[in-house]
This record gives C-alpha cells, structure tokens and sequence, in this order.
C-alpha cells in the first residue's frame, strides 16, 4: 500500500529506476517491524495515517551523494536516497539509518 502511494522526485527518478527498486526491495526484506521503523523514520509515526498521507510519501534521489545514508524530512514525508554501489549497500544504509536516527514519535 505504501508504495503504490509514492511519489518519486528528481530528475530521471521514476518508480523504476535502480535506487527506487532497491529500496522497495529493502523494505520487503526489513518485514512489519522493519516498514514501522522506516515509516516512523520518514514521518514520525510507525502506521500510516488513517486518512493517508498528506503530503505522501516521497523519495527524492540526490545524484550527487555515493553511498551516503538516507535522509528524512518528516515535515515533508520525504526520504531522500543517494545511489548506492550494490542492494546490500542500499539494503545496509536503510537499516543504519532507520535504526540510529533520533526521532520523535506522534500519538
């Protein structure tokens, strides 16, 4: 459900392009727990809203950066991705990122 509502932003960045592939499939590897983190990683909330979200999610890449973390702007929904040198490479700067960033949480 998640991805069939994201929006992808940046030049040549669609749905298919191998960044956007990689992180889809790094979520369907982290499972229910490892999507919660993400989603709470991106918009402050482990769930997604009950009336969707607004504004959606979006993955913007951001060519210049090799190998770097992702980044998120919850005020926006937005995580930004840098293009990364293999899955496991993309697939590992998820997992650091969701699982040490300082976040807060929305009741």
């Amino acid at each position: 459900e998640i991805r069939a509502h994201a929006k992808h932003s940046g030049p040549g960045f669609g749905h298919d392009h191998v960044v956007a592939l990689w992180f889809w499939q790094a979520m369907a590897d982290l499972g229910a727990a490892g999507v919660a983190r993400v989603l709470a990683f991106a918009t402050g909330s482990d769930r997604i809203p009950v009336d969707g979200f607004r504004p959606p999610l979006t993955l913007t890449h951001d060519a210049a950066r090799a190998d770097a973390l992702p980044v998120a702007h919850t005020c926006f929904n937005q995580i930004i991705l840098s293009r990364a040198s293999s899955y496991a490479a993309a697939a590992r700067q998820l997992r650091c990122a969701v699982d040490n960033c300082a976040s807060f949480e929305l009741s």
